[in-house]
């Protein structure tokens, strides 16, 4: 008589299928609660800085009683996002001797003109000073040029010798003012 390999072999293949499924149907976690915490931040404002666009070529050639020339200038705002800017306003800083002078830099001081009225920001106007912008700037470099610069400079005619303010650079300096 022979024995049957079939029988056992399906005995032992059932006992490992019943072990398979109960060992995957058998498993143990841990439950468990908790917090947390995060936070968010704000950037700050950061300055537009102000440059004269076209420096040493405009305004140029300005004489006694000329008509006023346009003062270019740009706003580069350095933030990822618009800023708003309120006005622009221009003042001159110092008045200096250019080249032909041999002493180019060296502030106005009457030296080759009249002594008595060395050359100074009062020979010259700031027709129109403040540029009003009122308005959010753009990340990078907003230029404003010609007459949409708001910006205007002129020599004045004065009734005494004004032969020192010959060759002179005029040095401007820029302000902006917050946004409403």
């Amino acid at each position: 008589m022979r024995k049957s390999m079939k029988r056992p072999l399906v005995t032992a293949v059932g006992a490992l299928t019943a072990v398979a499924v109960g060992s995957a149907g058998a498993y143990a976690y841990w439950t468990t609660t908790g917090s947390g915490v995060g936070s968010g931040s704000t950037d700050t404002a950061h300055p537009v800085t102000v440059a004269q666009l076209n420096a040493g070529t405009t305004p140029i050639n300005m004489a006694p009683g000329d008509t006023a020339q346009s003062i270019d200038f740009s706003i580069t705002n350095p933030m990822g996002t618009p800023q708003k800017v309120g006005t622009v306003t221009v003042s001159i800083a110092t008045v200096k001797y250019g080249a032909s002078w041999g002493n180019a830099g060296a502030v106005a001081n009457g030296g080759h003109g009249d002594a008595a009225h060395a050359c100074g920001a009062g020979d010259f106007s700031l027709v129109q000073a403040t540029k009003v912008i009122d308005a959010e700037v753009p990340t990078g470099t907003t230029s404003y040029t010609g007459g949409g610069s708001g910006l205007q400079i002129k020599m004045l005619n004065r009734a005494y010798n004004q032969d020192d303010c010959k060759d002179v650079v005029v040095n401007l300096s820029f302000a902006v003012s917050a946004g409403s």
